[in-house]
């Protein structure tokens, strides 16, 4: 955690355990058993949010509703007009919506671009790149449905 920040409060989405571990492990000021709890508190500026994909846009417009400053994990929404409204909302109540992309702090990341500027891979320029993924071939297309996937997770959770 960054050394000018305080984690002023953390919830949980009913594992009381689950919280009480992170508590130990981060010492936040107060927790609480509800999210809707933690939107109340006065003291709470901002809030991450690492909900599954589905439940980010319900719980920005929530946060943003109560003037929370909200970072959110990737994906922001599961379609162009969830993070329109997710916008919409931030914007109409005066806070910052950010979406995490911690890699880009990450010291590998960091440690590749430095490779990469000093030049010692050449001198050339990558101005493109191609990736793949490889399901089991066991799998076919027809039985992919984004109905059936979890909290609207993508493609990666549906082939495993």
């Amino acid at each position: 955690m960054a050394e000018n920040a305080v984690l002023q409060a953390l919830s949980s989405r009913g594992s009381s355990e689950k919280l009480k571990r992170f508590a130990e492990k981060f010492h936040p000021r107060r927790t609480y058993e509800s999210f809707e709890a933690l939107l109340e508190d006065p003291d709470v500026d901002a809030v991450y949010i690492p909900l599954p994909n589905g439940l980010h846009c319900e719980w920005v417009l929530r946060a943003a509703g109560k003037k929370k400053h909200v970072l959110c994990e990737k994906p922001l929404g599961v379609s162009a007009e969830e993070v329109r409204r997710m916008k919409a909302a931030c914007n109409e109540n005066g806070v910052l919506l950010m979406e995490a992309f911690a890699y880009r702090q990450s010291p590998l990341t960091k440690k590749a671009k430095s490779i990469v500027e000093s030049g010692a891979l050449g001198t050339g320029q990558c101005r493109s790149h191609r990736g793949s993924l490889k399901a089991n071939s066991n799998l076919s297309f027809e039985s992919f449905s984004f109905n059936k996937i979890p909290s609207s997770a993508g493609t990666v959770s549906a082939i495993g």
